[in-house]
């Protein structure tokens, strides 16, 4: 971590640059923005920065400049140095962190917001088992992608290069499609969750003013 990053929420640049071009651009807005990204900007960023891996930085400079950013409360520090991407397995590594922390900013929003829309409608039993699900998934993640890389990656060696860097490919992709199926079946969820609470809302409504 550089001397720009010792408090507050801050990313080290070189360290949002690496990885494929799917996984710099669901970081990019993960780690600065703290969402996924919308379809809009996903497709223009990975536009941008498809096959082309010298434009990423400049889409950071960019995102990280932005209003939506400094509401976000995210500041990315470049420093005057050259910056060197990553290697894959520490690509790999802070990619599954990123994802790992705003699955849990997620959850302790979604809690949050449960409270306010109808906290005595909800046992506390209902909300343990709901994080607690969320937890095991996250470390079944972690494990999964441990249990891949040392099954997959053995020792580096000139011959073997070519299958080593095909193998992090692999887990990386595993990684970002699994977080995606998981946060999208959250959401859809969260929403049925909500949706009821405020059809209950309305209809107690309606009887208090019969």
């Amino acid at each position: 971590m550089s001397e720009e990053c010792r408090a507050g929420r801050c990313w080290d640049a070189a360290d949002l640059i690496g990885g494929e071009d799917h996984d710099f651009v669901v970081d990019l807005y993960l780690a600065v923005l703290r969402r996924w990204p919308d379809p809009a900007g996903y497709r223009r960023y990975l536009e941008q920065v498809a096959g082309r891996p010298e434009r990423r930085l400049e889409a950071l400079r960019e995102v990280a400049g932005s209003e939506e950013a400094a509401r976000a409360g995210t500041r990315v520090a470049f420093g005057a140095a050259p910056l060197l991407p990553p290697g894959p397995t520490r690509a790999l590594a802070i990619s599954l962190a990123i994802r790992t922390e705003w699955l849990r900013e997620e959850q302790e929003r979604h809690r949050q917001a449960l409270g306010e829309l109808g906290a005595a409608l909800l046992t506390p039993e209902l909300i343990e088992a709901r994080d607690a699900a969320l937890h095991f998934e996250i470390n079944a993640l972690r494990r999964e992608v441990t249990d891949r890389l040392d099954g997959l990656l053995g020792p580096a060696t000139s011959d073997a290069g070519a299958a080593r860097e095909a193998a992090i490919q692999a887990v990386s992709r595993l990684v970002a499609e699994h977080v995606a199926d998981r946060v999208a079946a959250q959401q859809a969820q969260i929403e049925h969750r909500f949706r009821a609470l405020e059809a209950r809302l309305l209809a107690l409504e309606a009887r208090r003013g019969a």
